[in-house]
């Protein structure tokens, strides 16, 4: 991911990544997320900021499977029931 070698990982690395992971994360929460843990303001991640990104990431659930558990009778969700 750290494609040029310098130890930390830029926003479009951190992106990268997390697509070769097959993570559906929408850019917008992303890009929210990366700025949220770039502590530093440097606009790259060190290890730390990117472990906490990363467990942040791996707790949100996937929009589409929360979709389908609440549509599981096929029918459409109203935005109240969201």
């Amino acid at each position: 991911a750290d494609r040029n070698g310098d130890g930390v990982l830029s926003y479009k690395e951190v992106k990268r990544l997390i697509h070769k992971m097959n993570m559906s994360i929408p850019d917008r929460e992303l890009k929210k997320q990366f700025e949220a843990f770039d502590t530093d303001g440097n606009k790259e991640l060190d290890f730390d900021e990117f472990r906490k990104l990363f467990e942040a990431v791996q707790s949100v659930p996937d929009v589409s499977e929360v979709f389908k558990l609440a549509c599981a009778d096929q029918e459409a969700m109203v935005a109240e029931e969201l």
